[in-house]
């Protein structure tokens, strides 16, 4: 009789234990609301080899970024074969924000310093990830540059979106 509570015993404190790894162990918060841009316009600033491509939603005051350096790419240069950027966290960056106001995006993207009266209410950057970039010519002196971003994680410290395809948009220079 005495084996068998101590094996009982046993067996509770061992789903105990199971029960509360289980619970305990978290990934972080995910992101209840759904970063989606799908209807929102691509824009472009660029210099020689920066570029940011961006969305813009909620009366301007959230965007999702995606900045990189190339010496090769160009949004007027069809591409034969896709153009992958890897996303690195300093060079390369995948960025969503939240504003406390409407920004211009003409003065916060494609100026080197943005406006100081800009304020970020949250930033989410992917480490990791990539962008496939496509572009091709649709008429004459017209190109479509159409990106995908593909096993992305956007994280702060407290949040964190993971998507394994998002269609991010397609730009067009005319």
């Amino acid at each position: 009789m005495l084996k068998n509570f101590i094996y009982k015993t046993k067996s509770l404190i061992t789903l105990l234990i199971l029960v509360s790894l289980t619970v305990a162990c978290s990934e972080g918060d995910i992101i209840d609301t759904d970063i989606n841009f799908s209807d929102n316009n691509l824009s472009l600033c660029s210099t020689s080899s920066n570029f940011v491509f961006f969305k813009l939603q909620n009366s301007s005051t959230e965007s999702l970024s995606v900045e990189f350096t190339s010496t090769t790419f160009s949004p007027t240069t069809p591409t034969t074969t896709p153009i992958t950027i890897t996303f690195n966290g300093t060079s390369n960056i995948l960025r969503y924000r939240s504003f406390t106001s409407s920004i211009d995006p003409s003065n916060y993207f494609c100026t080197n310093i943005p406006p100081s009266t800009t304020l970020i209410s949250e930033e989410l950057t992917s480490p990791t990830g990539t962008a496939t970039i496509t572009v091709t010519e649709v008429s004459t002196g017209v190109f479509n540059t159409v990106i995908v971003l593909n096993d992305i994680t956007l994280e702060n410290d407290t949040r964190s979106f993971r998507q394994d395809i998002l269609q991010f948009g397609t730009y067009n220079n005319n």
